[in-house]
């Protein structure tokens, strides 16, 4: 049992002894082939270097990762061209003040509705019967018994007066007594005629006044109205009005202001106010008393695509002005509230200008002062080239 238990630890430590030899001899080998692929790359350094002996370490790939890493940018030349600026405003579609025709009651009584469904909106026709006022049931203010009251008086008038022509022509009555009585009968003519014009037999009949479309009722079945009340108002399909609500700020340029274009917030269609016919009507010297816009005004064709009272988003447009210098609005930078772009200077590099900007038209801006005619001008990417000159490396101006 010794003997087996000895030749068995003996066994293991040969297996040990034999293991480590071969990790020695693996180790030396590694170690050499390191040592021979440095040399190599030594060599391959001292070769580079004496092929460009003037070369300094690092110069080659400075230089093009400089120039990779140009700001992206174009360049316009600035040329003077016709502009018109835009100022951006909300607004609403109205109807037209005069295609607003109101009802009102010519008599004094109860209404009655002659259709079930009088609401805003229902198309009617001219001569339409809308509602019926009686006076039935009052006890005062009656129109009936004013309209037969009116009728004794001017039948007694007329009597008296066809008396009085016989009379003076015998010369039996004075001359004042005559013309009392024609005076009389004139009065009570007029009255009479006035009370009974659309009243028939049941009552005054209101109808409407013209083609369109009813906008507002202000009376229910039933109600008691006088003389002169408004009953309803009707819409005539003639024109609409665009109204806009520019800022305190755009008042000096609203008489410059020539023309719109607009979008209905439920609509991503374009109007163009010359498209339908419109015209500048006026804006108003003052602010709105609820609001603190000031309202500018346009006429336009009736269009059913534009609802009134639906709001609107307004692009006002300036009259052309033949000769200005624009640059995109993209070219300018601000800082501390001041404006600049970037020139191409002698040297070809770009020099950061002060402008004195005026009005936009969404894309580009009217230049007041600072910029002449035939200069290159950043157009896009200024942000880029500022953060550029403010490195070490200047940008190459004829990237194009």
């Amino acid at each position: 049992m010794k003997k087996l238990i000895i030749y068995t630890f003996l066994s293991l430590y040969l297996a040990f002894l034999t293991a480590c030899a071969g990790g020695e001899h693996n180790h030396d080998t590694q170690s050499e082939a390191a040592i021979s692929h440095e040399h190599e790359h030594e060599g391959e350094h001292d070769h580079t270097h004496e092929a460009d002996p003037g070369h300094e370490a690092g110069t080659g790939d400075d230089h093009l990762h400089e120039h990779e890493a140009l700001p992206e940018h174009t360049v316009i030349i600035a040329k003077k061209q016709p502009f018109s600026f835009v100022i951006r405003a909300g607004g609403t579609i109205l109807p037209d003040s005069k295609d607003i025709i109101t009802v009102t009651s010519k008599a004094s009584g109860i209404v009655r509705l002659t259709d079930h469904f009088l609401f805003p909106g229902m198309k009617v026709r001219k001569g339409t019967p809308l509602f019926l006022i009686s006076g039935d049931e009052l006890t005062s203010d009656n129109t009936e018994v004013a309209l037969m009251e009116a009728a004794s008086d001017f039948e007694r008038a007329r009597s008296h007066f066809e008396r009085a022509e016989r009379l003076i022509v015998e010369q039996l009555i004075t001359m004042d007594h005559y013309l009392n009585s024609k005076n009389d009968f004139e009065k009570a003519e007029i009255k009479y005629n006035n009370l009974r014009t659309g009243f028939g037999a049941n009552g005054s009949l209101v109808t409407a006044p013209a083609n369109g479309y009813i906008n507002h009722v202000y009376i229910t079945e039933g109600s008691k109205v006088s003389a002169g009340e408004a009953l309803l108002s009707v819409i005539i399909e003639h024109n609409l009005v665009l109204r806009a609500d520019v800022s305190p700020a755009h008042a000096a340029s609203l008489d410059d202001v020539a023309n719109a274009t607009f979008r209905m917030t439920y609509s991503e269609k374009m109007y163009r106010t010359e498209d339908l016919n419109g015209q500048r009507i006026s804006h108003a010297r003052s602010t709105g008393e609820n609001h603190f816009f000031i309202p500018l005004f346009f006429r336009l064709d009736f269009t059913p695509e534009l609802i009134p009272g639906t709001y609107a988003e307004i692009y006002l447009r300036g009259k052309p002005e033949p000769e200005c210098i624009t640059v995109p609005n993209t070219a300018i930078l601000e800082e501390f509230g001041k404006y600049f772009v970037y020139v191409e200077g002698e040297d070809h590099q770009f020099i950061k200008r002060h402008i004195e900007k005026g009005m936009t038209d969404g894309i580009n801006t009217e230049v007041l002062k600072g910029l002449h005619e035939g200069e290159v001008v950043v157009a896009t990417g200024a942000y880029a080239v500022k953060m550029s000159q403010m490195s070490t490396s200047a940008p190459d101006t004829h990237k194009h």
